[in-house]
């Protein structure tokens, strides 16, 4: 019962229960893929050296085999013991080492913008907000299946487009912005068309994408946004005070959502839970009188009338103090079981109890309560 009109604890638990897999998650992929760690090397020390100049702690770093079919590099684990950074085989067969250091101090900068605990929360807080918006919108009317398609739309379009976009924008300028932090000082590299010199991590990022771009044939995905982009604003951040005045405007915008939403999904929690437990209560006690009803009609087949008129009366006053213990409750679950409770009390009654004037009592109540309700 708890489960089934408790939704809020329910999902609460389902998301603690995903928030516990996911430290587990990186050890599960490293063995569904097809990974190995960096063989010890010139370019393993220098990445390790890298990552210690970004104070980047992670478990293992691991060469990803894809038979040289995908260029690609990711970052998985909420913390240093489980992270774990995957290169594919291609990305380091295919980029020169300079590039290597823009694409891994791109994966760098989604762990150092804490991008994956950041998501998370948002998919949370908001799946909380949407599910109690849901419930309100739905008993006054409003079709589940409007609420269903909206919080989906709210899933693709914002948390897995516009905000997994920015949190790729922010990756890629800290990998422009730490692509050579490991190495001496690197020359700038004129860039035409731009109005001042690269700096030497920008182009070794920007030079990165456009390879990648080149070799893979794909330039965009919904999540990503398009390659031609992710260019121009690394070379406009590098080149324009202006948009690094903006970039770090957005940033905070972006923070300062993600934390109204968890004092919004906490507001609501604190709001909605104490009636949960209200209704959770009340649809026990209607159960339990429903077992007294069944119970009572077998006592009545059985032959021992007593026996089945104490169940039914036991039915009838558990049906009525779930009636009780709603209070003014206007949810959709509390309307259906206030109909419910109402109806197989006064059922109780008439065809129970034989008591007439209380079923008939009991049937007008339900049905000017159901007159009331949505």
């Amino acid at each position: 019962v708890y489960k089934r009109q408790m939704p809020l604890l329910a999902l609460g638990v389902m998301f603690a229960i995903l928030a516990v897999l996911s430290f587990f998650l990186p050890a599960v992929m490293r063995r569904v893929l097809a990974t190995e760690p960096m063989p010890a090397g010139p370019l393993r020390t220098r990445l390790e050296a890298h990552a210690a100049a970004l104070k980047l702690r992670y478990r293992e770093l691991l060469v990803w085999h894809t038979k040289g079919m995908v260029l690609n590099a990711m970052v998985i684990g909420f913390t240093p013991r489980t992270r774990l950074i995957f290169m594919t085989d291609a990305l380091l067969e295919k980029l020169p080492e300079e590039e290597v250091f823009a694409v891994f101090s791109h994966e760098a900068g989604h762990a150092k913008r804490y991008h994956l605990p950041l998501f998370l929360v948002l998919f949370v807080t908001t799946g909380v907000l949407f599910h109690v918006a849901s419930d309100l919108l739905a008993a006054h009317g409003v079709p589940q299946e409007l609420l269903m398609v909206a919080h989906l739309a709210f899933l693709w379009y914002v948390l897995l487009g516009s905000i997994s976009r920015q949190f790729e924008r922010e990756a890629d300028v800290y990998g422009a912005e730490h692509a050579a932090a490991s190495l001496p000082p690197q020359p700038a590299v004129a860039a035409p068309g731009l109005g001042a010199p690269l700096p030497a991590g920008a182009a070794w990022m920007m030079r990165a994408l456009e390879r990648i771009r080149m070799l893979s044939g794909r330039g965009s995905s919904h999540r990503h946004g398009t390659i031609e982009d992710r260019v121009r604003y690394v070379a406009a951040y590098a080149t324009q005070p202006t948009i690094r005045q903006t970039f770090g405007h957005t940033r905070r915008r972006l923070l300062q959502v993600v934390l109204l939403s968890v004092l919004a999904a906490i507001a609501v929690l604190a709001w909605r839970l104490p009636g949960d437990f209200r209704i959770a209560r009340a649809w026990m006690t209607a159960e339990d009188a429903g077992d007294a009803y069944h119970e009572g009609v077998e006592a009545r087949g059985a032959g021992d009338e007593e026996t089945a008129r104490a169940h039914w009366q036991r039915a009838y006053d558990g049906f009525r103090r779930s009636v009780t213990m709603l209070g003014g409750d206007d949810g959709l679950r509390a309307q259906y079981l206030g109909v419910m409770s109402r109806f197989n009390a006064a059922d109780s009654a008439f065809h129970g109890l034989d008591d007439e004037e209380s079923g008939r009592r009991g049937f007008e109540e339900m049905l000017r309560y159901a007159d009331t309700t949505d």
